[in-house]
């Protein structure tokens, strides 16, 4: 699991990173450095709740149903400006 590429559901923000939903509903964490290469205030700089978002697997605790996560490309907007991707749906 750790390295798959997957698409998620962003559902909780906190000053330290954004808890993403995917497959199974196991939430993960992108921490906010991990969201860009310089400073950012938090995640409420780059995604929303509601957000989905394409990301990779970093590590695994099965006790705990958590990944920790890093974000990989964001998909493109339809016209209302929402990405166009299924929550919960692995890349291959």
């Amino acid at each position: 699991m750790v390295g798959d590429v997957m698409r998620g559901e962003v559902t909780g923000l906190v000053t330290f990173g954004s808890f993403v939903r995917v497959s199974g509903g196991i939430e993960g964490l992108v921490h906010s450095r991990e969201f860009a290469p310089g400073p950012v205030t938090g995640p409420h700089d780059v995604v929303q709740i509601g957000d989905e978002m394409v990301v990779v697997v970093t590590g695994v605790d099965r006790r705990r149903r958590t990944l920790p996560l890093s974000p990989g490309c964001r998909p493109s907007p339809d016209s209302s400006g929402r990405p166009r991707v299924a929550a919960d749906e692995r890349i291959e």
